[in-house]
């Protein structure tokens, strides 16, 4: 397009603005992309397999997949045991496969090790809070798209619900009846598909707008009260107010009122999916991204990759210990390290780790330099992450990354979410810059020799 662009701006720059123009108004972003009305649920294809399994009193497998709000212990764990009840003869199998703080740019990644070798019956997906981060929605697509290809590839039987979520930052989309960019892509991605689709803060929404919920308080002092007082069939904790606190920090819901809420939802909208469809094996339409990620793989770092003061990090460590089943390894690398590596494809990444001790790399594909910095306001504790490179020319590529003793106000940074004081509890742990990575992530394969390893 770059070389269509320059012959259309020779005849004249009034002919190349409105050209440019053009692009630009019918390129989709973060900002224009439409926005889906609010629905609590869309059965579409239902979950037909799923349901035929547990009717029969099989065993079955949910994964769910997602970040920091499935990884609580709310809905993840009350549905896995509401689905139980409702099906006492069979037996329901629940696999944590959240990450927080990570989207489906990861996810995609990870299902080989986090999802796939569980040979899941169904995958409850939650990615609705840290997809926002994506401003492309065409990449967005990709992404989903590669998720939900890998699961049908390998087991064409497992069926997919998308769980969306809600948060205290919705609030001026939802005030429009709408929801967010992030959930009305997934919506798009799962119109094509056939996937269900579950909102579950639709509870969230009414009792706000009743002015009888408030999103970030404390949960301490709470009372129970019955559930008519509240227009909702469950039992929920209110403050001294009389208002239900949804969450401490507006986005992770306690599980005695958030997640108890979600669950609400969840129950009527199960009911509304369990009759929709016919069992069988899900057929792979053609995709929407004919480049999505469905190829998208993870491969070990090799010794010979390495030069410079690296160190195999052991899982019992301080920094590994919660990661173990994560990641299949972790390297610290301190600066002046460098990891060095060829491969052929698209894109490249690495799943690594922020925290106190870590700061920036340089990433250099062939020969172009980019700073990444590895600390942010989120570093007063430990948490899986990723590098990712933009989309690339499919050919070959050298990649070196190299751990910087560049200075940061680590402060500074930790301030911008009053966490400025956790690093004079322990100001050692903030003194280095390391970079400890676990994986590389590729769209594209590796190039000899690492091939061979």
């Amino acid at each position: 397009m770059g070389s269509l662009s320059r012959r259309v701006c020779v005849g004249g720059s009034m002919m190349c603005a409105l050209f440019v123009s053009a692009l630009a108004a019918a390129a989709p972003t973060r900002e224009n992309y439409p926005l889906r009305d609010l629905k609590e649920c869309s059965p579409r294809a239902g979950l037909p397999n799923f349901y035929g399994k547990l009717k029969q009193g099989k065993e079955v497998t949910i994964v769910y997949f997602g970040g920091s709000v499935i990884s609580q212990e709310g809905y993840r764990v009350l549905s896995q045991k509401w689905f139980q009840d409702q099906f006492p003869e069979a037996k329901v199998k629940g696999i944590h496969a959240g990450v927080g703080g990570t989207g489906t740019n990861l996810g995609v990644f990870r299902m080989d090790r986090d999802v796939l070798p569980y040979h899941p019956d169904l995958v409850m997906m939650d990615w609705a809070g840290n997809d926002m981060g994506e401003p492309s929605p065409d990449n967005l697509k990709r992404t989903t798209e590669g998720v939900i290809r890998k699961i049908w590839r390998a087991y064409p039987e497992c069926d997919i619900v998308f769980m969306h979520t809600v948060a205290e930052q919705d609030k001026p989309v939802f005030a429009q009846g709408k929801m967010k960019y992030s959930i009305s892509v997934h919506e798009e991605v799962a119109d094509h598909y056939g996937i269900p689709t579950i909102y579950m803060g639709m509870d969230v929404i009414k009792l706000y707008n009743a002015g009888k919920l408030v999103f970030r308080d404390s949960d301490k002092g709470l009372v129970q009260v019955a559930g008519e007082e509240l227009n909702v069939d469950s039992p929920m904790m209110v403050n001294q107010d009389g208002k239900v606190p949804f969450s401490a920090d507006g986005a992770h819901p306690y599980q005695n009122t958030g997640h108890r809420l979600f669950m609400d939802v969840i129950e009527r909208s199960m009911e509304t999916i369990e009759p929709i469809g016919e069992a069988g094996p899900h057929q792979l339409p053609e995709p929407i991204m004919p480049d999505n990620w469905e190829n998208a793989r993870m491969i070990p770092i090799t010794p010979a990759m390495l030069t410079g003061d690296w160190e195999s990090v052991e899982q019992a460590s301080f920094h590994h210990g919660a990661f173990a089943k994560r990641l299949p390894e972790l390297w610290r690398g301190k600066p002046g390290a460098k990891l060095a590596f060829s491969f052929t494809g698209t894109m490249v990444g690495f799943y690594d780790l922020m925290g106190q001790d870590t700061g920036y790399i340089d990433l250099r594909i062939d020969g172009k330099s980019t700073l990444v910095r590895k600390f942010d306001a989120y570093c007063a504790f430990t948490r899986l992450n990723r590098t990712i490179s933009p989309l690339l020319p499919d050919q070959a590529h050298q990649v070196e990354v190299e751990v910087l003793a560049k200075p940061i106000d680590k402060r500074a940074i930790l301030a911008t979410r009053n966490q400025g004081e956790k690093l004079d509890e322990h100001p050692e742990q903030y003194e280095p810059t390391n970079w400890y990575v676990g994986a590389i992530l590729l769209l594209g394969e590796p190039v000899a020799p690492q091939q061979q390893q």
